[in-house]
């Protein structure tokens, strides 16, 4: 939906228009203004929909910063537990008590200084998933808003070509599309 242009498209309604004046077919004068109206609700929603995009990849990019910090933090635990363990098995091994008071203090050390690291490993693994979660909930509103972009583009065409044939049947059918265009534009700003 990045290449549509609703200044070319209501270009284009305006030369159709004219050109079914001069041609000797006299298209009603709303057929521009509704035009003009769907390609700035087309405009409007698909603005909207590339900036919950760009949200969406800002909320993911947290979550990757998130992820790697509770890494971290799980591999500094994990790297002092293996350095207390080693230490404390150390002490199976030893008679002097010099050595053994060094390892039994560079054991605890490693224990105290490893407590907080889980549970803080484990809080950054939750924002991450909430990041996560937030990004795919951003990510499905701008879906739903390019359906809607979709729609009137639809309604864009069928109005122009409602000035080239003159039916009446095409003005309902891009009424039908805006209508649902607004009601699922509007779904996807409040989702």
């Amino acid at each position: 939906m990045g290449n549509f242009d609703a200044g070319k498209a209501f270009e284009g309604a305006r030369e159709r228009h004219s050109a079914a004046e001069h041609g000797g077919l006299h298209a009603p004068r709303w057929i521009p203004i509704a035009a003009a109206v769907l390609a700035l609700l087309a405009a409007s929603t698909g603005l909207v929909a590339n900036l919950r995009v760009t949200q969406s990849n800002a909320t993911k990019s947290d979550a990757i910063i998130f992820m790697t910090r509770a890494a971290d933090a799980y591999n500094e635990y994990d790297s002092r537990s293996i350095r207390q363990h080693i230490y404390e098995a150390a002490l199976e091994g030893t008679s002097d008590p010099r050595k053994i008071a060094r390892m039994r203090k560079v054991a605890a050390l490693e224990k105290n200084e490893k407590a907080p690291l889980l549970p803080k490993a484990r809080g950054l693994d939750a924002q991450s998933r909430e990041a996560t979660a937030r990004a795919e909930h951003i990510l499905t509103s701008h879906e739903i808003l390019e359906v809607a972009t979709t729609l009137f583009e639809i309604g864009i065409v069928l109005v122009s070509v409602t000035a080239l044939v003159g039916s009446r049947l095409l003005p309902v059918a891009a009424a039908v599309a805006t209508i649902v265009g607004i009601a699922i534009a509007i779904r996807g700003l409040v989702y």
